[in-house]
């Protein structure tokens, strides 16, 4: 067993958002966050940043575990306009994940988005009816991630699939996503390799979406 309990990050943002405050005339500052939710009318054609605590085991091939508790990590989710209709009368809309970052130093571990599989998800609501209502609602993700661990690039072949089930606002503040299998990872260059060896499995995981993540809008010209 590795002593690899790692400690929360409060709140660590990756450098991809520097450009957003880089301006003296912005007055939000990385550590600002707000807790705001939209009703079911407003979930459809909605884009949202948040701030998300991790937690997990990552079972290594060599017969070691890494247990992450409570890692602080962002994510943001673009929301259809579409409202679908499933036979059973409930309301979906598709989900596209854009960003998933988590990082933490002991040991070292990067997880990002994979830039060209597809990160997709629903939201489905509980009962039927049209978009009043989507919640409250089951929202659940297929993610494709590059995980880095001590500068070894690993990736799933299979989506980590993860559900809350208790949705009842949007962005989904307070709920809680689980794992629904292992997920196994890979060596990034023998992905494709039907003959690759499995690197590390996630499993157990949890997700917290802990608050919104506000960001500066451009002033429209």
């Amino acid at each position: 067993m590795i002593a690899g309990s790692a400690t929360p990050i409060i709140p660590l943002l990756p450098p991809v958002y520097l450009f957003l405050v880089a301006d003296s005339s912005i007055h939000l500052t990385l550590w600002e966050y707000f807790v705001m939710s939209t009703g079911p009318s407003q979930v459809p054609g909605s884009t949202h940043y948040a701030s998300v605590l991790a937690y997990g085991d990552f079972m290594l091939a060599d017969g070691n575990t890494i247990h992450c508790d409570g890692i602080q990590g962002i994510s943001a989710v673009v929301t259809s306009d579409q409202v679908q209709t499933l036979p059973s009368g409930q309301p979906r809309v598709d989900l596209t994940r854009i960003l998933t970052h988590f990082h933490w130093p002991s040991p070292e571990i990067l997880i990002e988005q994979h830039p060209s599989l597809p990160s997709t998800g629903t939201l489905t609501g509980t009962k039927p009816g049209g978009t009043e209502a989507l919640l409250p609602g089951k929202a659940t993700f297929y993610q494709h991630i590059i995980l880095t661990f001590n500068g070894r690039p690993l990736a799933n072949r299979e989506p980590l699939v993860m559900t809350a089930q208790d949705v009842t606002q949007w962005p989904p503040i307070g709920s809680n996503f689980f794992t629904e299998a292992q997920t196994d990872f890979y060596d990034l260059a023998d992905l494709d390799n039907p003959d690759a060896q499995i690197v590390a499995s996630l499993c157990a995981c949890k997700t917290d979406t802990v608050s919104v993540i506000n960001l500066p809008q451009e002033n429209p010209t």
